[in-house]
């Protein structure tokens, strides 16, 4: 007698879905999608960023926006740019971070995420032309950075012509050779030139500080990701009261290269 086969037995509803559940884990549709990759731009000035390859040392500027990242659970790129490059990238969305002295043109596109502490805005002189007020400086030539205008952020006397420089390194080296009267910049940028340049010693006046500026890690203002924005402000925070810039400056000055 010919045995009839077994019907199959109808499986529950919530079986069905335990069952197709274990199915998509096994075949990875449902893996934890990795967190989104951010891009951090930044204005290549020495000692904040270097822009050598597999430098064990990134820069004070780059170490900081890297540990954002870290104590964010963010994977972040550094990429260096000119300054107006980096405002397009910012404005845009394009570029989630940077960091900078509080500047106005910056705020216009970017919102300060971590106030990390201050850096003093400087003014280098040969010792023929000693400062001691930016109405020392009436009728003179003052070098600064393209695209970042110090001169316009002080008291200068109307009379102060601005020449733009590329690199602090470059500012330092035309000043020795009498091509203008001063530079202005970042303390920790300036002295790194002068400390690099064996031309600038005994040749330097005392140094006149213009003013102390914030230093911020900004996000533009264009950033929507609202998931990604709570681990950035909660990495945000511990940059603050872990003092990661005083330890990463600390770090760097072991190599004697700032003074």
């Amino acid at each position: 007698m010919p045995v009839e086969p077994m019907a199959a037995f109808p499986l529950a509803p919530a079986r069905r879905q335990l069952l197709s559940a274990l199915a998509l884990l096994a075949s990875g549709a449902w893996a934890v999608p990795p967190p989104p990759r951010l891009i951090a731009v930044l204005v290549n000035v020495p000692p904040w960023t270097f822009a050598e390859e597999g430098a064990a040392f990134r820069g004070i500027m780059s170490e900081v926006i890297f540990e954002l990242g870290r104590l964010s659970g963010l994977p972040v790129e550094v990429e260096l740019l000119p300054f107006a490059r980096l405002l397009v990238l910012i404005e845009s969305g394009r570029a989630a971070l940077t960091m900078a002295v509080r500047t106005p043109v910056l705020e216009r596109v970017a919102t300060p995420l971590a106030r990390l502490g201050a850096e003093d805005i400087i003014i280098v002189t040969l010792k023929g032309l000693p400062v001691q007020s930016m109405q020392d400086l009436r009728g003179k030539q003052v070098a600064q950075l393209r695209y970042i205008d110090y001169l316009a952020d002080s008291d200068a006397d109307p009379s102060t012509t601005k020449y733009e420089i590329n690199t602090y390194e470059q500012g330092v080296k035309m000043l020795l050779e009498g091509r203008f009267d001063a530079v202005i910049g970042l303390r920790t940028s300036l002295t790194y030139a002068l400390a690099r340049n064996p031309a600038a010693a005994g040749r330097i006046a005392p140094i006149y500080t213009v003013r102390s500026k914030e230093l911020c890690v900004y996000l533009s203002r264009a950033f929507a990701d609202q998931e990604a924005l709570q681990r950035l402000q909660a990495g945000a925070r511990q940059l603050v009261d872990l003092r990661v810039i005083e330890r990463v400056r600390r770090d760097f000055l072991k190599s004697g290269m700032l003074r």
